[in-house]
């Protein structure tokens, strides 16, 4: 398309953005980073258009981890958490990504066993509040329990929603010696 629209008015077209489209993957041991560099490569040898990309999703989502309470075990295979498509909302109305998922029990216990498959569902009112179907998790689940939901540094906390009057939730930060409040809970103020 630059080509055409550059035949037509030459040199209108000198950079082209094409996005990131990286899904989020473990860094270590990948080799995504150097196919796409390699292919990308290939595509612009010898073109005299500018290339932009970004890779925000690719960089950031190992930065992340969501706690989030298991508010109701629900037979067979449910559970309901307390977050849900509000903060998982690319995943809840797209293809959701494969979470690395732990489920922790009161100080701190790791629950383990054998493992059955759970969906997970959302607090929000509406059909598509799921962040994963037939997960394998633990049998032991609890009330209470809470799920550790790794990799979301990117695409969830900035596109938080605020649908059904949620609150956003308190972000904290550690930098490998100290834990530090990022941010308070928002809430709602009347």
């Amino acid at each position: 398309m630059a080509e055409e629209i550059n035949a037509l008015k030459p040199g209108a077209i000198t950079t082209l953005d094409v996005g990131g489209g990286l899904p989020s993957e473990p860094l270590s041991g990948s080799t995504v980073m150097h196919d796409y560099g390699h292919r990308v490569g290939q595509v612009f040898h010898d073109q005299p258009y500018e290339l932009v990309t970004e890779f925000g999703q690719w960089v950031h989502a190992e930065c992340g981890v969501a706690l989030t309470t298991i508010e109701y075990v629900l037979a067979p295979g449910r559970l309901f958490l307390h977050l849900g498509a509000d903060f998982f909302m690319r995943d809840a109305y797209t293809q959701a990504r494969k979470f690395p998922l732990a489920v922790w029990r009161a100080p701190g216990t790791l629950v383990q066993g054998e493992s059955h498959p759970f969906d997970l569902a959302g607090p929000l009112c509406f059909a598509g509040d799921y962040l994963a179907h037939q997960v394998p998790l633990p049998a032991t689940i609890d009330e209470g329990d809470v799920l550790s939901v790794d990799h979301t540094g990117a695409n969830t906390y900035a596109l938080w929603s605020r649908h059904c009057s949620r609150t956003i939730p308190k972000v904290l930060s550690w930098d490998g010696n100290a834990v530090e409040v990022w941010s308070d809970r928002h809430l709602i103020e009347y």
